[in-house]
């Protein structure tokens, strides 16, 4: 099966800051249980930046594909969530505070990659000499991590923001919290998945404005 070149450079675009942002995001999941006091992660290899390691053939490669091929966008993506252990934790560190680190850790990364990306743009426009090829990457990484930071904030199970309110909340409703997280998360999660495009289209643009009048790019 042959495929017209305008899809095979828009996949290319989408796909290359996609995985590599979710990678990014997922090793630091990692780093931080492991700086906690958990080896799992570690001995499970994914104390890596390398991005195969991190990747969900499903969710990283064939959705965002499939997406690019019927919309032009790579819509909604996800790697391999990390695995760790909060029993392994340093004393003094609760599990839910533990948890909330970990979760954190994620959309932060996202967050540090939107402006690392937008001081870079703004150092082209300095002098900076940034190959083509790697501006046309920031362009991307840019609104993708905007997305990707307010989108794994949203507080609905398994998304990091689940693990973050419930860190804050009195210990007998994040009890229930999380126990409704296992039971209904992902019946929850796959509206969210389709529709929440809808909704979050003026909430990342604010984002990205805040983003780029911090660097001096607005």
């Amino acid at each position: 099966m042959r495929f017209p070149m305008n899809y095979l450079q828009t996949a290319v675009l989408y796909l290359v800051p996609l995985v590599l942002s979710l990678a990014v995001h997922e090793f630091c999941h990692a780093w931080v249980a492991v700086k906690l006091g958990d080896d799992t992660p570690a001995r499970l290899g994914r104390l890596t930046l390398n991005p195969i390691v991190h990747m969900d053939l499903m969710g990283s490669l064939v959705i965002p594909l499939a997406f690019i091929a019927m919309t032009g966008r790579a819509g909604f993506a996800w790697a391999k969530p990390v695995t760790y252990n909060p029993a392994n934790f340093r004393r003094g560190i609760t599990i839910r505070n533990g948890n909330m680190l970990v979760a954190i850790a994620g959309p932060a990364s996202n967050l540090g990659m939107l402006v690392t990306s937008a001081l870079l743009v703004k150092a082209s426009m300095h002098g900076l000499p940034i190959p083509e090829p790697l501006m046309a990457l920031l362009s991307r990484m840019m609104p993708l991590n905007a997305a990707l930071f307010l989108f794994n904030l949203l507080p609905i199970p398994p998304l990091d923001g689940h693990a973050v309110l419930a860190a804050f909340l009195p210990a007998p409703l994040a009890d229930r919290w999380e126990a409704f997280g296992a039971q209904w998360g992902t019946f929850v999660m796959w509206p969210m998945l389709i529709f929440g495009g809808r909704f979050l289209g003026a909430p990342i643009a604010a984002i990205l404005k805040g983003v780029y009048t911090l660097t001096g790019l607005a």
